[in-house]
């Protein structure tokens, strides 16, 4: 399976993910490049940037990728 049908199949079974949630549970490292090729097969994806704590207990700014719709016909 190739990194933005990974990434869909996440974000259909979770609603959204995180970057620091792509790089932990799907190991994608740019995944504003996989959304973006999502993005141009017609799904709407909502891009919202939210602080969470890094391991040092430092918040930092990370954004937030919701799945809003789909297009009829996928082909990932």
């Amino acid at each position: 399976m190739n990194q933005p049908a990974k990434l869909l199949a996440y974000l259909q079974r979770h609603g959204s993910i995180t970057t620091m949630e792509a790089f932990q549970n799907l190991g994608i490292t740019c995944v504003h490049k996989r959304i973006a090729d999502l993005e141009r097969l017609d799904f709407v994806i909502e891009h919202k940037d939210e602080k969470v704590p890094n391991r040092d207990g430092k918040m930092v700014t990370v954004c937030r990728y919701k799945l809003i719709s789909e297009p009829e016909r996928i082909s990932v």
